[in-house]
């Protein structure tokens, strides 16, 4: 039997003190190069999670398997970590005394000094910043030292990479590009790679398989496209993306008959409703407002029922206060 590159075994973990577990019989597997992106709000326990699988923590039971030998925990090594993992945490762990150079060259120290030298040289360039090797920590700007963290943890060639809010502060071109590199590198080096984030448009961009959790629990799991398009609960659909969440009564089964009871609601992505004119659908609203988004506008229309939906528009914009059609294309059944 083919086993899993990583493997996360039912890992719980309970704090002194608190009521409610950090983390409770979390399970999932990654292959070798494979992207996992996290998704959850503060207070999910995704970055407990990433200390466990580090090696930074123990859990209270459970285990982390690492290419078929286990990851070690507090109580197994003198030393916390293991050398096959990176993590990168949200205060960077940069060291302040250091320059750059000597911060990326820290955990290649057993490396002939050329090598050391080549290797600052190629995280520069992947990082796009070249010529800023004698610059301290302090002298960089957040986004800079994100990208240095990075870059340090890349400099071993981990085979496994953990990362805790890896974009949060960069620009949004600088973000685009950064996410297209290291996906090259992933790839070319075939590094399994677990990153945890609350925003949903990072993990929906980046990741191969994604899992959404809550209060230290996992609550669906499955391709980005899988669990956006068929979240299980209401809490999944909302974290991962705008959305409309309706109930059953709101529309006429006959309008969605993919609906089935004894569903209590569904959800509908903006993108999958439409404005039309009023005599083109029966379901009738007022446009009440709209934001200008780039590639479209997103309309909130009032329906008759009473209930407020959003609508990705492209086109002329309905004025405020205008009788306007809805179409749906496509609704989903939520189990909670």
């Amino acid at each position: 039997m083919l086993l899993s590159f990583l493997e996360v075994e039912k890992v719980s973990k309970r704090y002194p003190g608190q009521t409610m577990p950090a983390l409770s019989d979390v399970s999932f597997t990654a292959n070798q190069g494979e992207i996992i992106a996290i998704l959850g709000e503060s207070g999910a326990g995704k970055t407990t999670l990433l200390r466990i699988m580090a090696g930074l923590e123990s859990p209270d039971s459970g285990y982390v398997w690492l290419d078929g030998r286990p990851v070690p925990d507090l109580r197994q090594k003198l030393v916390p970590g293991d050398a096959r993992v990176a993590l990168i945490q949200q205060d960077f762990g940069l060291f302040n005394r250091m320059n750059v150079a000597d911060n990326l060259s820290y955990p290649i120290l057993s490396l002939p000094f050329e090598r050391q030298q080549t290797r600052i040289q190629e995280l520069l360039e992947l990082m796009r910043l070249p010529g800023i090797e004698k610059k301290m920590p302090a002298q960089l700007s957040g986004g800079e030292r994100q990208r240095i963290a990075i870059a340090r943890a890349l400099a071993s060639y981990p085979r496994l990479l953990l990362m805790d809010e890896p974009f949060s502060q960069m620009d949004y071109p600088m973000r685009r590009s950064l996410r297209r590199d290291l996906k090259k590198i992933i790839l070319r080096d075939q590094i399994t790679v677990v990153l945890v984030t609350h925003e949903p448009s990072h993990a929906l961009a980046v990741a191969d398989k994604l899992i959404v959790m809550r209060k230290g629990k996992i609550l669906q799991m499955g391709t980005p496209e899988e669990v956006y398009r068929y979240p299980n609960t209401e809490y999944v659909a909302a974290a991962t993306g705008e959305v409309n969440i309706l109930p059953t009564e709101a529309l006429p089964l006959e309008w969605c008959p993919e609906l089935d009871q004894p569903y209590s609601k569904f959800c509908i992505r903006p993108e999958e409703m439409a404005i039309v004119t009023e005599k083109e659908s029966p379901i009738r609203g007022t446009a009440i407002h709209s934001e200008f988004a780039g590639a479209y506008r997103l309309v909130t229309v009032l329906l008759e029922n009473g209930h407020e939906v959003k609508v990705f528009h492209v086109g002329r914009v309905p004025t405020a206060g205008a009788i306007v059609g809805v179409r749906v294309r496509r609704a989903h059944p939520l189990k909670a």
